[in-house]
């Protein structure tokens, strides 16, 4: 069981991502294990057993993988989507949306703005966000002269559940990297001064991801 088990990014059933860090056996019993970290949260490190792991269960009347591994097809592509949008609360209840730049780490999506807007008090004051990315590559029209039955070529992603503020350093200086790599690649990724991090808000975005494609 431990070999069909990689290592790398998934996603539970129920939205979160977890990645796998390694396998291995039980002292006692040899059952295989799976070694395992939350990639949201406290990121605390959990052990789960792997036919666990591999289990298949029910939703909505669908049968799913307990933990879906995230395609690399699928981080590839979202390193190459240049804008989003990202979707927060007003106080009134009334949806505030905006372009974004993002980067796509450990299966989190990341923002980063000033500590000030309307987006980041929206965040402060609820969690509840929806985000997504597109990208369009044509259209299918199919031999059909009539306009209706043109149809368009796309992918995309939507990804809804909760924002946080990101307080951590480290991280903070991980994904600001990550946007410099993106964005500035042929600048020095590794040379972001100490208060740049520090004033610079940085947002997580976790939840379950839904993929949609057409003609790609």
């Amino acid at each position: 069981m431990r070999s069909l088990i990689t290592l790398g990014i998934y996603r539970h059933f129920k939205g979160n991502f977890y990645e796998v860090v390694g396998t291995a056996k039980h002292s006692e019993t040899l059952e295989d294990m799976v070694i395992y970290k939350a990639l949201y949260g406290e990121r605390g490190t959990w052990v789960r057993p792997a036919a666990m792991w591999g289990e298949l269960v029910e939703v909505d009347g669908k049968t799913v993988r307990r933990f879906e591994p995230v395609s690399k097809d699928s981080a590839s592509w979202l390193d190459t989507v240049q804008t989003g949008v990202l979707s927060t609360i007003n106080p009134d209840g009334s949806p505030h949306a905006v372009p974004v730049h993002f980067v796509f780490l450990n299966g989190m999506i990341y923002i980063h703005c000033g500590a000030h807007g309307q987006k980041y008090e929206n965040i402060l004051r609820s969690e509840r966000v929806s985000f997504t990315a597109w990208e369009m590559s044509g259209y299918s029209h199919n031999n059909n002269p009539e306009p209706c039955r043109t149809g368009t070529d796309y992918r995309s992603v939507v990804l809804s559940d909760n924002a946080k503020i990101v307080d951590d350093t480290a991280l903070k200086r991980k994904v600001l990297e990550a946007f410099a790599l993106k964005y500035t690649p042929h600048k020095d990724s590794d040379n972001i001064p100490e208060e740049a991090v520090s004033r610079t808000c940085v947002i997580e975005i976790c939840g379950e991801m839904t993929e949609k494609a057409k003609g790609c």
